[in-house]
């Protein structure tokens, strides 16, 4: 009889261990929806890679906030819209640049510049280190002229470049050696910047993979294979959600930031242009393309290539911005040089 007494009151209590457990259970489902669940960053990690170990250790370390940082960056303006091709750790080159455009002036910030330019909206497609040796400067100044640039009514949108998605890859490659050199002059780890544990790390994990600004998509290889911008934007996310840096999609050979010689071919030209429902892509990484030294165009201005091998290690010029502006249902494209000469390059109907 005391045996099977005992056996129930042992029962007893586990049923009352269960539903305290599900009690509990419930209460932290409730609690996590409330806060906005997955969506919010909660329960959520990307991995980190841990080089003293034998593999991947998995860090809590916020997921990126897709609604804060989208995957393409979709926006109109009346305003000028200005890109800006490779600087490669240009610095000396991209602040008179900038100066001449009116898009930056002298300040006593942090920085030395601040943001000048009103409500345009500034566009780099990538690339901004590597080859030359003052990457960390140039990252710097865009850094705190970003937030400037929103509040002024305009934007600054830096777009992801392959030697930025490499160094985030496989930052022990020699093709990011210069970048690598930077930070550790600097005190950084490159390996944990590269896991997003500084704030240069994060800043770069941050980048969009391509904007689309009116009718104009920005991205840095041009190449879009003709998806949508819904498509990119879903492998984008994917392909970062799962730390993914070494991805084809990424940095393939023929990838969004890779392709090279793609825009020989007039068919992929007007799939891709149908894809993202643009009337004009602008892309940079590959000085050589077209005319070496100047922004150019094709096709009826269907493309634009605006990397003109600014950098001091290629030393095609000095640097270039793309100008374009719109009035009365028109668009007129220029370029405008370092020492602040004008070339119209194309003019047309607007397209949104």
């Amino acid at each position: 009889m005391n045996r099977k007494y005992r056996a129930l009151c042992r029962l007893y209590r586990l049923q009352i261990m269960i539903l305290m457990g599900i009690a509990l259970l419930t209460i932290v489902a409730v609690a996590y929806w409330r806060a906005g669940g997955a969506e919010a960053g909660f329960g959520r990690h990307v991995k980190i890679k841990s080089h003293g170990g034998d593999g991947v250790t998995e860090a809590a370390t916020p997921a990126r906030d897709w609604k804060r940082y989208p995957a393409i960056v979709e926006r109109t303006t009346p305003a000028q819209v200005v890109g800006l091709g490779d600087v490669h750790g240009a610095y000396d080159r991209l602040i008179p640049l900038l100066i001449t455009g009116g898009l930056i002036r002298k300040d006593g910030g942090r920085s030395g510049y601040a943001w000048a330019g009103g409500n345009r909206v500034l566009v780099s497609v990538g690339d901004i280190i590597n080859k030359g040796d003052r990457a960390i400067e140039v990252i710097d100044l865009l850094r705190a002229i970003e937030p400037q640039a929103q509040a002024a009514g305009g934007g600054l949108i830096v777009t992801l470049g392959n030697h930025e998605a490499e160094f985030l890859a496989r930052p022990g490659k020699n093709k990011q050696q210069e970048f690598r050199t930077e930070l550790e002059k600097r005190g950084l780890d490159p390996d944990k910047v590269a896991d997003g544990e500084t704030d240069y790390g994060q800043w770069l994990r941050q980048r969009p993979l391509a904007a689309k600004v009116n009718g104009w998509f920005f991205c840095h290889a041009g190449e879009t294979g003709g998806e949508t911008i819904a498509q990119l934007g879903d492998r984008f996310r994917k392909t970062v959600d799962e730390d993914d840096w070494k991805s084809r999609f990424l940095i393939g050979a023929g990838s969004i930031l890779e392709a090279e010689k793609w825009w020989r071919d007039r068919v992929a030209i007007d799939r891709d242009l149908a894809g993202v429902k643009a009337a004009h892509i602008v892309f940079g990484h590959d000085p050589g393309a077209f005319t070496k030294g100047q922004i150019d165009q094709r096709f009826e201005g269907r493309l634009f290539r605006i990397d003109v091998g600014m950098t001091p290690p290629v030393n095609y010029s000095k640097g270039a911005l793309l100008l374009i502006d719109r009035k009365d249902g028109a668009e007129v494209a220029t370029s405008l040089d370092a020492d602040g000469r004008r070339q119209e390059l194309w003019r047309g109907r607007a397209a949104d």
